[in-house]
């Protein structure tokens, strides 16, 4: 109880414990601004799922969904921070192995190529979450672990799963990952082969149901470049990236499935390899 007394007026702070790092998360360490808490009062009206927020719950359900995810991506193998106490409000955790933004921090100045590689493992990793029927429910390469060449998952404080079909949830999960990628990235086609990475590891039910809304992008699209000379602020700019490549990248995964749909589509693409 003294070391979760240790970090009573924190969310989250880190101690050291018998010559180790221990971290303490505490559910009920800050208050979520007003602005959260509208967002998920009103966002179950959206008719879009990847715009809605997760269900209301108090400090100790908090707790437990973060306890509940932990152990879902441990089963699946993925690389974890340990719970090594839980209690009320509070969680102690083992201290990570790496955070795989602090490692693109310490890559951007000095290898553009590592860097990219490493967002695009970032993709195939929750590209893998998905095909275990996990969601994370907001991924950041913050939330991510690196551990040698295997990238894990914390921070659960999300559950979209909890309120929309899976497929939904992972299609909003794909949605929040490429506002990161897409504005991170230094190389021209790193984008693209983070979508591939993702798709070549993931359930074949998610691409369509963010393709789903893809006019919704062409209008959010549509406002940005008209608000840019305005200067958009970060998150702005970050939106306006990941719609600018996943706009046309969507419309084209549209077209190649409609063409598998096609009555002798499979017999065509057999004869053309045949004939190559």
């Amino acid at each position: 109880m003294q070391l979760i007394a240790a970090g009573k007026r924190e969310r989250i702070k880190s101690v050291v414990v018998d010559a180790r790092i221990v971290w303490i998360k505490r559910m009920d360490g800050e208050r979520p601004p007003l602005s959260a808490y509208l967002h998920r009062a009103i966002s179950p009206l959206s008719p879009w799922a990847i715009f809605r927020g997760s269900r209301l719950v108090n400090h100790r359900e908090m707790v437990e969904r973060e306890v509940r995810k932990t152990a879902a991506f441990a089963n699946a193998g993925f690389p974890f921070a340990s719970i090594l106490l839980d209690h009320g409000s509070s969680l102690v955790m083992s201290d990570a192995p790496g955070i795989v933004q602090n490692e693109l921090d310490r890559l951007k100045p000095i290898d553009a190529k590592a860097h990219d590689r490493l967002l695009i493992a970032c993709a195939a990793a929750l590209g893998r979450a998905h095909q275990a029927g996990l969601c994370h429910g907001r991924p950041h390469p913050r939330d991510m672990i690196l551990d040698g060449g295997s990238i894990g998952f914390l921070d659960f404080e999300e559950a979209p799963e909890e309120v929309m079909p899976l497929a939904d949830a992972q299609a909003r999960d794909l949605w929040l990952i490429f506002l990161q990628i897409s504005s991170q990235a230094i190389l021209e086609n790193t984008s693209r082969r983070a979508l591939e990475a993702y798709c070549a590891k993931a359930p074949a039910t998610v691409l369509p149901r963010l393709s789903a809304i893809s006019g919704l992008f062409g209008a959010l699209h549509h406002v940005l470049r008209l608000a840019q000379p305005l200067k958009l602020g970060s998150d702005g700019r970050r939106l306006l990236k990941a719609i600018e490549f996943l706009r046309p990248a969507l419309a084209q995964a549209r077209v190649e499935m409609k063409d598998k749909t096609l009555p002798g589509a499979a017999v065509a693409g057999r004869k053309s390899k045949a004939m190559q």
